[in-house]
């Protein structure tokens, strides 16, 4: 995940940070010469660029590494398919179909949503932003998955139960995040449930 390398990758947001010397580009090379890995989860923030030489760029990069990149994690802060505004929900569902296009010029299968809350008064919004989603991702052979966030009432988060519904009826797909659990029994019977959804 380049989440793990997030601190040292460059940024324009941080273009002055020492600290700062890996350019994405070079991150597959990196992470299948010093851990001998060759798949690579992606944050969208990571890209420097979505131009069409960029991702082309990037995709050489990942086979000269004999490498490619399994998935793209779209986190778009605010925008996420269970906002209560509508207008925000369409610029997720616009923001996304976007970012399939992205994954599916670089060799990307499978891209991950923030769904958000999936509170029970936006779950069915949500669930039609993700079959809206779902539909054009099955197009261009890309996967549109989400995944449990953890547990707790502070931002509320979904249960692995109600992550399961809603990938039942939006016909999608888990990512199963087995750090993200209550307790033990709730991760033995999450996984359980949530592995045969994932892809």
């Amino acid at each position: 995940m380049t989440l793990s390398f997030d601190h040292v990758l460059k940024s324009a947001r941080h273009p002055d940070d020492p600290r700062r010397t890996l350019d994405i580009l070079d991150l597959p090379q990196m992470i299948a010469d010093r851990y001998g890995v060759h798949h690579v989860e992606l944050q969208h923030y990571h890209f420097a660029s979505t131009e069409s030489s960029y991702l082309r760029e990037m995709r050489d990069r990942l086979r000269k590494a004999k490498s490619h990149m399994n998935h793209i994690c779209l986190e778009f802060g605010a925008l996420n398919i269970s906002s209560p505004d509508p207008v925000l929900r369409i610029e997720t569902v616009d923001l996304t179909k976007q970012w399939i296009g992205h994954a599916a010029a670089v060799g990307c299968p499978r891209v991950m949503l923030n769904a958000g809350t999936l509170a029970p008064e936006v779950r069915q919004a949500a669930v039609a932003s993700l079959k809206e989603i779902a539909a054009y991702g099955k197009e261009r052979k890309v996967f549109v998955t989400v995944e449990n966030r953890g547990h707790g009432p502070t931002p509320p988060k979904p249960s692995w139960e109600v992550v399961v519904e809603v990938v039942n009826a939006a016909g999608i797909y888990a990512n199963p995040d087995t750090g993200n659990f209550q307790d033990e029994a709730s991760r033995t019977a999450g996984l359980r449930a949530m592995y045969p959804l994932s892809c």
